[in-house]
């Protein structure tokens, strides 16, 4: 004789199924974004980086994991990401910064680019600080213009305040 039991797994399939497919569309939100998002963890080294750092710094995500982000930052912009760092791995109930914060990051030739910041603490079931989730967008191109604008309205201002009338 054969004795057999039969459970209905339907349902469990089907969670299954609609969590791969969730997992799908936001693994092609994460590597298709034109912002870099990365994972940072409790000791501030990253556990997750976006495939959009190589198109925007050049670097490939594996050379980045394990490391700070801090050692790409431009040395002139270290207070600012110190001050951030303590906000969010030093604090006792870490928040996001709404405004973020504006950083020059080094690409992998050694030049710097301009990119806002945005971080969002992730905490765990007891508060704690469990990763960092950084978002950063690629502003290079809009504050080199303002640069130039600033720097004619300098140079404007420079003439008409030596200039003589005629």
């Amino acid at each position: 004789g054969v004795v057999g039991t039969m459970h209905d797994v339907t349902t469990r399939h089907e969670q299954a199924v609609a969590l791969a497919d969730s997992e799908r569309r936001y693994r092609l939100l994460a590597e298709n974004s034109s912002d870099v998002v990365c994972v940072a963890g409790p000791d501030e080294l990253l556990r997750w980086v976006s495939p959009a750092i190589t198109r925007t710094l050049g670097w490939r995500p594996e050379e980045l994991l394990g490391r700070s982000l801090g050692e790409l930052v431009h040395p002139e912009d270290v207070p600012t990401v110190d001050e951030v760092r303590s906000l969010l791995f030093e604090a006792d109930h870490p928040q996001p910064l709404a405004d973020g914060y504006v950083v020059r990051l080094s690409d992998r030739a050694g030049e710097f680019r301009w990119y806002v910041g945005t971080p969002t603490p992730i905490l765990d079931d007891e508060g704690c600080l469990a990763e960092v989730v950084i978002g950063l967008r690629d502003i290079d191109e809009l504050v080199r213009v303002q640069e130039a604008v600033a720097e004619s309205e300098r140079h404007y201002r420079l003439i008409a305040d030596n200039s003589g009338d005629l």
